[in-house]
């Protein structure tokens, strides 16, 4: 299993809560059997985790800040099977 991006940075919600920033992250699967899934976990309450697409083996989700909390944080991916991948989020 894989990450596109084992690192990214991500802009805080301003104090009115909008202009929230987000990225895009692809965790790739090789060899993994049909049905298999990737799912997001240790997802810190600042953090929002959603799978946008599935095409084939890879999965791309989008991670998007919450409110205005700047921290540094690590969401783990786990694919079935396939073990766990981490990446650091950074909110600024």
């Amino acid at each position: 299993m894989s990450v596109d991006l084992a690192s990214v940075t991500i802009t805080a919600c301003n104090n009115g809560g909008h202009n929230c920033g987000s990225r895009s992250v692809r965790v790739t699967m090789t060899g993994a059997a049909s049905g298999a899934i990737v799912t997001a976990s240790s997802v810190p309450s600042n953090l929002t985790v959603t799978q946008s697409t599935q095409s084939s083996s890879t999965f791309t989700f989008t991670i998007a800040a919450k409110n205005n909390t700047r921290t540094t944080n690590t969401v783990t991916f786990t694919g079935t099977s396939c073990g766990t991948k981490d990446v650091s989020v950074k909110t600024q």
